[in-house]
């Protein structure tokens, strides 16, 4: 169950390295491929940092397609396409940041440690 969960983030993070390895941001690419690798911190802040991340993935896509769009509509090229293709991208990503709220995967993410000993 929590693979299925955290699917979505390793496609999103996939595919933002992708974009980011086609403009030549190397760091972004390393950045983008290991930022899901927090999940493995159980650990609030590690939740909520790759949750961020996804959200500004979000809107990274959203800002690429606007300026795609307005690209091609200066070219006179056709964009309707393109954009219905990139906002579900971005909306892909936002669901990936939606589905680690899961109450089940939350609550294997405790907000501090047991300092009990």
């Amino acid at each position: 169950m929590y693979f299925l969960l955290v699917l979505p983030t390793l496609l999103s993070a996939l595919a933002l390295a992708a974009h980011f390895l086609r403009a030549g941001n190397l760091g972004m690419v390393l950045v983008s491929l290991l930022a899901p690798a927090l999940l493995l911190i159980a650990r609030r802040w590690a939740l909520r940092c790759v949750q961020a991340g996804l959200l500004l993935a979000a809107c990274t896509w959203l800002s690429f397609t606007w300026g795609l769009a307005e690209l091609r509509l200066s070219q006179g090229r056709e964009w309707h396409r393109m954009v219905v293709i990139m906002l579900g991208v971005a909306a892909f990503t936002g669901l990936a940041a939606a589905l680690l709220q899961a109450p089940r995967f939350v609550r294997a993410y405790p907000r501090k440690c047991d300092t009990a000993a």
